[in-house]
């Protein structure tokens, strides 16, 4: 039938990710005046929820198209904690990547979707809609990005701890199946690593340091050296401005941070080898303790001044946040899940983490129970496990079988979502 043809031809991967990184949005109205100026990143997403979409508006997507600054051009998250919340820029991004990069017609391919294992009702509606109805999709099939991370290391009983930007998350998954009850997420992810770095940085009480992105610095050669001056855009919004700012502080915690052996005690890291790094002024950083404090946030959050709670459960460390989702499952289960915890995400590739993860556990759980991470060969693994488990899914034989087609979906509505992707 036509599912199997498409099928046969290849397949065609979506992952919005939890992070949501970025595209936008030149906010002018017909007159030319600015619609929105928002404070901050979160700011302008709230605002552009609210309003209306105005077709006139012009988006940048990907990192190339919105780090080129434009006046009045505010930064939007189409993701909020890892679950979409502007359908309208979501689907621009899809558009974008299908016939820029890709270059297929959905018409052609059915579409294997993952999604968060906490993707509300309702998002799996508008994802069937925009598949069936706008794309004509001959099939589709939606699978948790959990158990995806697990197929990719090959395991069908696992604890997969997901980092990624906007939402951290311990997931146990038992024979392809998330169980549901052992769920756990926390906002505390790369995104709030990203505040914690440029607190300890930047806004030291004793010698707070201006942090000048690369945007605002006009550089030329004068008589054999660089010259660097200022230079002022007073129609650039603040969500751009503070994007670019954590652009440099992202990469300060990709170039150097890593994770402390045990928990951070400052006395013991004062005489750390400190680390020099280049900031876009030409100014250099040295850097000592902090490189690891910073990521002491995912393990004790107390200390940084920044909100830890979503979604109902008080977030006290990653360990922790292990140790009470396999405590929820039944027990015959729950050693298999200790011996088989899969990191993934792009901020679990940060140094020492895994090392700092397994030593915390065996100090807090029966030495009965045996603590091991699955390891990888290299970091694309981690950080594109759930495209590599996809990729092996869609390879089987038998997976066929499974697709939701678009003549099941006009018959039976979206109802039966819930039986054959639940």
């Amino acid at each position: 039938n036509g599912k199997q043809d498409a099928a046969a031809s290849g397949v065609v991967g979506v992952n919005n990710g939890n992070a949501g990184s970025a595209m936008q949005v030149e906010s002018t109205s017909k007159k030319g005046d600015l619609k929105t100026t928002a404070t901050s990143m979160a700011d302008a997403k709230r605002q552009q929820m609210k309003q209306p979409i105005n077709r006139s508006t012009k988006y940048y997507i990907g990192s190339q198209g919105i780090k080129f600054r434009r006046d009045n051009m505010d930064i939007c998250k189409p993701l909020s904690h890892g679950v979409v919340k502007d359908w309208d820029a979501v689907e621009r991004i899809w558009n974008y990547a299908f016939t820029k990069h890709m270059r297929v017609d959905l018409k052609e391919f059915p579409v294997l979707v993952a999604e968060p294992t906490f993707n509300p009702p309702e998002n799996r509606k508008k994802l069937m809609e925009l598949l069936f109805e706008k794309h004509n999709s001959p099939a589709t099939f939606l699978v948790k990005d959990s158990v995806l991370a697990s197929f990719a290391v090959g395991k069908h009983v696992a604890l997969v701890v997901d980092i990624g930007g906007g939402v951290t998350s311990t997931v146990p998954v038992h024979d392809g199946y998330v169980l549901n009850k052992g769920v756990r997420k926390t906002r505390m992810a790369g995104e709030m690593l990203d505040v914690a770095l440029e607190q300890l940085l930047f806004r030291k009480k004793d010698s707070p340091l201006e942090l000048v992105p690369p945007y605002l610095l006009k550089k030329k050669f004068e008589k054999g050296s660089l010259k660097t001056s200022l230079s002022t855009f007073p129609k650039t919004t603040a969500s751009f401005h503070r994007y670019m700012c954590y652009e440099v502080v992202r990469d300060i915690k990709e170039s150097i941070c890593r994770v402390a052996d045990s928990s951070f005690d400052s006395k013991s890291y004062e005489n750390v080898p400190r680390t020099s790094y280049e900031l876009p002024d030409g100014k250099i950083l040295e850097i000592g303790s902090e490189r690891y404090e910073a990521s002491e946030i995912l393990f004790n959050p107390g200390k940084f001044n920044i909100s830890q709670d979503i979604g109902g459960f008080k977030f006290n460390g990653i360990p922790n946040m292990v140790i009470e989702s396999i405590n929820t499952c039944e027990p015959d289960i729950r050693r298999d899940l200790f011996s088989s915890i899969v990191l993934t995400g792009g901020s679990s590739i940060l140094p020492g983490l895994s090392e700092r993860l397994t030593r915390d556990l065996e100090h807090s759980i029966p030495s009965a129970f045996k603590v091991k991470t699955v390891p990888t060969s290299t970091k694309s693994e981690k950080c594109y496990g759930v495209w590599i488990g996809g990729s092996i899914l869609a390879s089987l034989g038998t997976f066929h079988q499974m697709w939701l087609s678009k003549q099941e979906y006009e018959e039976h509505g979206v109802n039966l979502l819930r039986r054959k992707c639940p």
